[in-house]
């Protein structure tokens, strides 16, 4: 099991949390979406590095990229950062 939570950095106000068979992006849209409708779109959001959310630095860019000069964010960090 993996327990998915959001906390509120000022309060440290445990706004959500949930369980899961394990991590993934299913469990973070139900995680984000208990936050929406309990407290309100939040103003930003932090996360602890977890690949989840953005690629690892060390992982090769791609053309598409490479040709931008900005990584693509995960399925999960590119909804939620705005950039879906």
């Amino acid at each position: 099991m993996s327990l998915l939570g959001a906390i509120d950095d000022a309060t440290g106000e445990v706004l959500y949390a949930l369980f899961r068979v394990q991590e993934d992006t299913e469990g973070y849209f139900h995680l984000m979406e208990g936050v929406v409708q309990g407290y309100g779109i939040p103003l930003a959001v932090y996360h602890d590095g977890h690949t989840i959310f953005e690629p690892p630095e060390n992982e090769g860019e791609s053309i598409e990229e490479q040709l931008s000069g900005k990584k693509h964010l995960t399925q999960v960090g590119g909804y939620w950062m705005g950039s879906a």
